[in-house]
């Protein structure tokens, strides 16, 4: 079963991401500049299941010492990784908890880990 086509995620503002790639496995969304991109992607092993969520930004950069610009990109990505038995859904789900403790406090925790602080 797909997504529903477009998918909408806030990335400072809603973005609309129409589906440009289906895999039997997998799908890709974009928006029409190419700035944003949403990958769901799904894996199972004999042992596993791995579904994955990746939101991608790009952007023109310029370089401070050379002041030569560059396209650069950033990715963050979910994991949802498991036994293929022995967890249910809603407990796998109660792992969002993890979510609240990074943004709490006007994201200060996610600040920190993005500082490198461990």
């Amino acid at each position: 079963m797909a997504l529903s086509d477009p998918q909408t995620v806030t990335i400072g503002s809603a973005q609309t991401l129409a589906r440009i790639l289906t895999g039997s496995q997998d799908a890709t969304y974009m928006d029409t500049t190419g700035t944003y991109a949403l990958r769901v992607s799904h894996q199972v092993t004999k042992t596993r299941k791995r579904s994955l969520v990746q939101v991608l930004r790009k952007k023109i950069s310029t370089d401070a010492l050379t002041d030569l610009k560059s396209e650069v990109s950033a990715w963050l990505n979910i994991t949802f990784d498991r036994p293929l038995a022995g967890f249910t859904e809603a407990e796998l789900l109660e792992l969002e908890g993890v979510f609240t403790w990074l943004t709490a406090s006007t994201n200060a925790v996610a600040k920190k880990v993005l500082a490198l602080e461990s």
